[in-house]
C-alpha cells in the first residue's frame, strides 16, 4: 500500500550529560528492586503547574487526568533516612526536600532530609537550579551515603531543594513522591551545567564502585491491578526471562557541547526518521523530518508521548479524525480503547542491530487511549504543543523490557513475552 508521507519540522533541545568510570565490577549480582506503581492526578486546585494553568483547559474533565509514575524507594545518610523517588531516565540529578522545604514551597510529601542527623553528610558550595519539561526545584548539592537495597554507595552527590514548582508541588492522593532519583549522564547534571562539574549519577556510581556487575540497568513496568508494588529495575542486570525473542538495540547519539566537549552521551535518545501510523480505513501514513533524524527521548519520568503540536496533530488527526484538542490533551471517543490501529517509531537501522523490518518499537492506538473520571470522556496519552521535545514516556515503554546500556552507548528493547 502507498505511503502518504506527512513533512515535520523539529527542534532539538539539548541539555549537558557524561564520561564514564573505567573500573572493573566484582562478580556481584544485579541489583534487584520493586518499582511501585504510582497513579495521582496531573492537574489539582487553581494554581498553574509549570507552563501548563488550569485556566488552559477549556473541559473541567480535564483535571482529573491521571498520571502513572514510577517509584523507587531508597534511603539516604547514616542512620538511613527513607524515600520514595520518581525513577526518571530522562534527569541526571537525585534530589529530595530539605528540612526548610514546606507546604508553601512546593514539598508536599511527609519525608525531609536531615542533614545533621547523618554522620556521613558532607556539605559544598554548590546551588542546584534545575528545570524539566513540566517543573523546577531550587536548592544546594551535598554527598552523602546512598542505600539501595542492600549497597552501599558512598560519597554521591544528591541534591536537597528548598522549592518545587510544577506536578510535584500539586501532588495529591494516597502516596506521595518525596523527589527525583535521576538516571541519566554525568554531563546532564545541573552541576555541569552551572559549574562545568560532571559527576556520576547513582547507575553510574554503582558501577563505578565495583557494586554491580554491568554497567546498564533494565526496566520492566508490570501491569497488575491488585498491588501498586508491580514492576522492578534491575541494576547490572536484564531478566530475560520476561522478554520473547531478540532484544532491539540502538545507539545512542552523540553530541557536541557549548563548553567545548565534543562526542558525549548527554540523553538517553533513539534516533527517528520517521513514524508509520494507521487512518481508520487502514492506510498507512508516514510522518517524518525534512533531512535528518528526529531525536526521541526515552524517558522513565514521564507518562506520555510528548511532541510539538504540528507534529502530534498531523499524526492525531490522521488517525482519530473527530479527536478535539483541548489545551495539551486531544478528547477522543472511548469507542477507541478498542482500536487496533498502530503507531510504530522507526529507528535509523544504521544505528541498530537489526535491519530495518525490524528496527521499531510499535503500540496500538487503543493503548494510547485513556478514560478520564466520569468513565465516558477519554483522552489520548500524546500531549501536545507543551514541549518542543519529542519524548517517549511510560505507555509505550510498558509494551517493552527498556535496558538502559551505559557501557556500550546504546538504548535495548526487549518486546515482553505473554
Amino acid at each position: 500500500m502507498k505511503a502518504i508521507c506527512i513533512i515535520l519540522n523539529f527542534y532539538l533541545l539539548v541539555s549537558c550529560l557524561s564520561h564514564y568510570g573505567s573500573a572493573q565490577p566484582v562478580k556481584t549480582a544485579p541489583l534487584r528492586l520493586p518499582l511501585r506503581h504510582i497513579i495521582r492526578k496531573q492537574f489539582e486546585g487553581s494554581s498553574p503547574v509549570s507552563e501548563v494553568s488550569s485556566s488552559q483547559l477549556q473541559s473541567p474533565l480535564l483535571n482529573d487526568i491521571e498520571m502513572h509514575e514510577l517509584g523507587v524507594s531508597l534511603s539516604i545518610g547514616t542512620p538511613p533516612q527513607d524515600f520514595l523517588l520518581l525513577f526518571d531516565s530522562g534527569s541526571s540529578d537525585t534530589w529530595i526536600p530539605s528540612e526548610q522545604c514546606g507546604l508553601n514551597n512546593g514539598c508536599q510529601s511527609a519525608d525531609h532530609y536531615n542533614s545533621s542527623a547523618s554522620s556521613t553528610y558532607t556539605t559544598s558550595n554548590y546551588k542546584f537550579t534545575l528545570r524539566y519539561v513540566t517543573g523546577s526545584t531550587g536548592g544546594k548539592y551535598f554527598k552523602d551515603r546512598v542505600t539501595i537495597g542492600d549497597i552501599e554507595v558512598k560519597n554521591q552527590y544528591l541534591a536537597a531543594v528548598n522549592t518545587v514548582a510544577g506536578p510535584f508541588g500539586q501532588q495529591r492522593g494516597r502516596i506521595l513522591l518525596d523527589g527525583i532519583l535521576g538516571a541519566g549522564f554525568p554531563y546532564a547534571t545541573s552541576l555541569y551545567e552551572y559549574y562545568n562539574k560532571p559527576y556520576s549519577p547513582i547507575p553510574f556510581s554503582l558501577w563505578e564502585q565495583d557494586l554491580i556487575p554491568e554497567p546498564l540497568y533494565s526496566v520492566y513496568i508490570g501491569k497488575s491491578k491488585s498491588t501498586d508494588w508491580d514492576g522492578e529495575l534491575i541494576f547490572g542486570g536484564i531478566d530475560e526471562s520476561k522478554i520473547t525473542g531478540d532484544i532491539l538495540y540502538a545507539n545512542i547519539p552523540k553530541f557536541n557541547l557549548k563548553s567545548g566537549v565534543k562526542d558525549v552521551d548527554i540523553l538517553w535518545s533513539v534516533l527517528v526518521p520517521n513514524i508509520e501510523f494507521q487512518a481508520p480505513n487502514g492506510t498507512v501514513l508516514t510522518a517524518s523530518s525534512h533531512d535528518n533524524d528526529l531525536v526521541f527521548a526515552i524517558d522513565t519520568g514521564s507518562d506520555g508521548i510528548f511532541m510539538p503540536s504540528e507534529a502530534s496533530d498531523a499524526i492525531v488527526y490522521n488517525m482519530v479524525p473527530d479527536a478535539d484538542a483541548q489545551g495539551s490533551y486531544y478528547v477522543v471517543d472511548c469507542g477507541y480503547q478498542n482500536s487496533t490501529q498502530l503507531l510504530q517509531v522507526n529507528f535509523n537501522p544504521n544505528t541498530t542491530n537489526m535491519d530495518a523490518q525490524s528496527s521499531h518499537i510499535k503500540i496500538t492506538l487503543g493503548d494510547l487511549v485513556r478514560p478520564l473520571s466520569d468513565g465516558t470522556t477519554c483522552i489520548l496519552t500524546i500531549i501536545r504543543g507543551n514541549t518542543d521535545n519529542f519524548i517517549i514516556g511510560n505507555i509505550f515503554l510498558r509494551r517493552y523490557v527498556t535496558i538502559f546500556d551505559f557501557g556500550n552507548h546504546r538504548i535495548g528493547f526487549g518486546t515482553l513475552a505473554n
